[in-house]
């Protein structure tokens, strides 16, 4: 590959030589490292403290909008963030959602009332939807494609400390100091991946001129219409969200006015060709959706099924999580530099299979005797499915969004994510609430919910073939 080829495609020359800790490419690898831990152990440090914080403010029966305020808000910071990376680069997305996720952790961390610690919650739920999203295209844009593996990579390899040190943490400073710290803790340490990354970002602008039939994520909808359609979206998921949390009229009445806001909406947030799965990018995007959901979603019943159901501690049921992220981690890395036995092709054909595996496995340890280090096993081995399978989507990702739709498509695919997330844990939640009852004898309802989980799983083992991994090299 040339110099000029490379730097048409990642914004900076390149050699076969580079890696990603090269000079050229090593303030935004450290910054993007810095965004992603920072993100990580807030994202799971949060659910210990929230409990705690939303008792302090007096607020403990409105504990799920703390949640909702993140989820909506994030969605519409999406949607804002592929818009404006297309437009003008992903600098102000990345700068400017890393700044207003800092002011939400300050905001939620000297809340004194409830309706500011929602209100902090919602800003650090838009930052982050910046975030993500510009992360997609600076990688995109910022590397040449063959270190984009592996910068892909090293962000699933970030989220390993977090995950064993971040619930720990967040448990000392929130019973032996405040949880206050918890939010402010981070907040001081939001400037560090804004100074890595303000000089290497502003070399990055935008493509050219989006043209032709393919080039717009939705069809009939502009840039600015896209934010518009997203805040429909986001109210519409945000009461379908918390309508899964409430069994009772008032629930179904807002499930039923959320689908009526997302039907109109949110196929045209999404490319041509996504409801029914067309080949290429419409595959890629409904897929890495929908076992996204199904398998993080398996996760949001464990730790309650293991407390509840087998009476471990919280700390212990956490613990049962952390093999999850060791192997997701060290098959990415893996994948990454062609050390797997099978091509990428491979990987997202049986990706769906090793999930659907961890389900099940994960799910009998509700209906046999066995002890609960099988549910720690389980989640292992969907740490590596998902890996295999999310590698090669994100990878695909990039590969089929032009220059100037990298902000769009992948505003498209975290929004699909994050809807996906919603109905089915909106379903899921529902069979919970009205299954759920005190006592250790809730076998059939954990049986129910983790058959739904692992039938979305296999769904996407037929979505597999429309992918066109074979598109991509082994490494």
């Amino acid at each position: 590959m040339s110099a000029t080829a490379a730097t048409a495609e990642g914004g900076f020359s390149a050699s076969k030589q580079d890696s990603l800790f090269s000079p050229r490419y090593l303030a935004i690898t450290l910054g993007l490292a810095s965004s992603v831990l920072l993100t990580a152990f807030e994202g799971l440090a949060v659910f210990t403290a929230l409990p705690v914080a939303v008792a302090a403010v007096h607020g403990t029966a409105y504990l799920s909008l703390c949640f909702t305020a993140f989820t909506t808000a994030s969605l519409v910071g999406m949607v804002v963030s592929g818009v404006r990376a297309d437009r003008a680069g992903p600098a102000l997305p990345f700068l400017g959602g890393t700044a207003v996720f800092g002011i939400g952790l300050l905001v939620a961390g000297t809340a004194d009332a409830m309706a500011q610690l929602v209100a902090g919650r919602a800003l650090q739920g838009f930052g982050a939807g910046l975030v993500m999203v510009s992360l997609y295209v600076i990688i995109g844009r910022g590397y040449p494609e063959r270190l984009r593996a592996s910068a892909l990579a090293m962000m699933a390899a970030l989220w390993v400390m977090p995950s064993v040190i971040g619930p720990l943490v967040a448990g000392i400073l929130t019973e032996d100091v405040s949880w206050r710290w918890v939010f402010l803790g981070v907040a001081l340490l939001v400037p560090l991946p804004v100074a890595l990354t303000a000089g290497p970002l502003r070399g990055m602008r935008a493509g050219p001129a989006a043209s032709g039939p393919d080039s717009r994520a939705a069809a009939g909808s502009g840039p600015w219409r896209r934010v518009q359609l997203a805040v429909i979206a986001a109210v519409g998921a945000g009461a379908l969200q918390y309508a899964g949390q409430d069994f009772t009229v008032v629930g179904i009445v807002l499930a039923l006015g959320g689908i009526a806001l997302l039907v109109p909406s949110v196929p045209k947030l999404l490319p041509r060709g996504t409801l029914r799965v067309g080949r290429g990018l419409p595959a890629v995007i409904v897929m890495h959706g929908v076992i996204g959901a199904a398998f993080f979603g398996s996760e949001n019943y464990i730790t309650t099924m293991l407390e509840t159901d087998r009476g471990l501690s919280p700390t212990i049921a956490g613990l049962t999580l952390v093999g999850e992220t060791v192997s997701w981690a060290a098959a990415a890395q893996l994948a990454s530099r062609g050390r797997l036995p099978f091509s990428r092709e491979t990987m997202v054909r049986i990706g769906p299979l090793v999930t659907i595996a961890s389900i099940v496995v994960t799910g009998s340890a509700v209906v046999l005797p066995a002890p609960a280090v099988i549910v720690a096993v389980g989640m292992v081995i969907g740490g590596l499915g998902m890996s295999l399978v999310f590698q090669t989507l994100n990878l695909l990702l990039l590969r089929y969004s032009p220059k100037e739709s990298q902000g769009t498509n992948s505003s498209a695919m975290q929004i699909c994510d994050s809807l996906a997330a919603v109905a089915l844990t909106g379903g899921t939640g529902a069979v919970f609430h009205a299954l759920h009852h005190a006592g250790p004898t809730n076998h059939g309802m954990y049986i129910l919910i983790f058959a739904i989980l692992a039938a979305a799983a296999g769904a996407t083992a037929l979505i597999a073939p429309r992918v066109g991994a074979h598109g991509l090299a082994t490494a």
